[in-house]
């Protein structure tokens, strides 16, 4: 189970964090708030790279360094 995602200049998300309840949870908002990238930024912490369309270097927010780009995640497998 997924329990937090925090994002550190990942697209538009220059300091965010998700936290994940038991159960459905919904990402809701107007168009370009950035619901998307958090799906993104979930494929790029268990897949890496290899899972976004564009470069690292594409996806950390504009004007800020490539090595702050940083996504957290925090999950539950197994009980583990």
């Amino acid at each position: 189970m997924i329990s937090k995602l925090k994002l550190t200049n990942f697209r538009q998300h220059t300091s965010r964090e998700f936290t994940f309840t038991e159960g459905l949870n919904l990402l809701v908002g107007a168009n370009e708030q950035g619901k998307t990238t958090v799906i993104e930024a979930l494929a790029y912490a268990w897949f890496g790279a290899n899972a976004l369309e564009q470069a690292v270097a594409e996806v950390v927010t504009w004007g800020c360094p490539l090595s702050s780009l940083k996504v957290e995640l925090w999950q539950t497998v197994a009980g583990v």
